[in-house]
């Protein structure tokens, strides 16, 4: 059920997957000076139609956001296909499209295509890639008791703050994506069970109706459409997304990222505490900058008597450059 860690993408000019040349911007957007908690800085929509390497330009849902000049980020957040429940093998990045991303800058909008100054380096597809748009500031100050933060992934976009800086950054408050990540599996209360039955699937609800939702990762062929993940019960996780408690009061798996997530308690006593709580996330191998991704949700907890909870959502992304950072704030 607990979150998995955050990832915090802190670059200054390491090279990226295409052809970077954007550093720490331009300073078009000025000083910024934040002085409330949980503002947030970045527009994001979703990618509309699939763009193929060396596109020229990218078919969004909304181009209200956007104007000519403007950087903005492309990043294909989920996209693991084949994935199998219960498999705890760690995901190298670089076999699957999950984590790609790239900064690309618009020459001009029309209609609903942002198009491009420079062809795309790399494709991205459809329905499981966001484009945000990248503020670039000539300073940026937190302030005590500030922060900036990212509106939270809501299974299309979200979970992502970013932007450049030519000058100084100064943290005195927080920059901060906790729980702003892949979603945790929700919880339903089965108040009518049988102990001692419930099947052992990996995918799937026990035999008298109780089971909890796995929760979220960079798993992308769920059930119905591409984008719908809450369909899913049973104790295995699915990739980074932690499996789900399977029957009487077991607890949902921990989200994986960096290592595999914790696996979720045994069922009640009564029930013979039987060893069925949610399998952690698998752990994601890759390498900054090459790829960078969400905390893996974790799995709801099993009850029959509203006291289970919800499993926790994964740590979003942060990603800005500087030319310095400075302050007593938190990252």
């Amino acid at each position: 059920m607990r979150c998995s860690p955050l990832l915090l993408a802190l670059l200054s000019t390491a090279s990226l997957a295409g052809d970077d040349s954007f550093g720490t911007g331009n300073g078009q957007d000025g000083d910024l000076t934040v002085t409330n908690a949980a503002t947030t800085i970045n527009v994001s929509v979703v990618l509309s139609r699939t763009a193929s390497e060396g596109a020229d330009r990218l078919t969004v849902a909304d181009t209200s956001a956007f104007s000519a000049g403007d950087l903005v980020m492309l990043h294909q957040s989920r996209g693991q296909t084949g994935v199998v429940s219960g498999n705890q093998v760690p995901v190298d990045l670089s076999e699957v499209d999950a984590g790609r991303w790239e900064l690309v800058r618009v020459d001009s909008v029309s209609g609903s295509d942002l198009v491009l100054a420079d062809p795309l380096p790399q494709a991205f597809a459809a329905q499981l890639t966001q484009v945000l748009t990248v503020p670039e500031y000539s300073s940026v100050t937190v302030q005590s008791g500030a922060s900036l933060t990212a509106p939270a992934w809501n299974g299309k976009t979200g979970g992502i703050l970013a932007f450049l800086s030519t000058g100084a950054v100064s943290n005195e408050g927080s920059l901060t994506v906790a729980a702003k990540g892949f979603r945790g599996g929700v919880m339903e209360n089965w108040p009518n069970y049988t102990q001692g039955l419930g099947n052992t699937e990996l995918n799937g609800r026990c035999d008298d109706g109780g089971g909890a939702r796995k929760g979220e990762g960079i798993a992308s062929d769920f059930p119905g459409t591409p984008l719908d993940f809450e369909g899913w019960y049973g104790y295995g996780n699915r990739s980074s997304g932690a499996g789900g408690g399977n029957c009487v009061n077991s607890g949902g798996g921990g989200g994986g990222h960096a290592t595999t997530g914790g696996r979720g308690a045994t069922t009640w006593t009564g029930d013979g505490a039987r060893p069925y709580g949610g399998l952690g996330g698998s752990a994601l191998d890759y390498t900054l900058p090459e790829r960078m991704t969400f905390g893996g949700g974790g799995g709801s907890g099993e009850g029959n008597n509203n006291n289970a909870t919800s499993g926790g959502s994964g740590g979003g992304i942060v990603f800005f450059r500087a030319d310095s950072l400075t302050g007593a704030g938190t990252l």
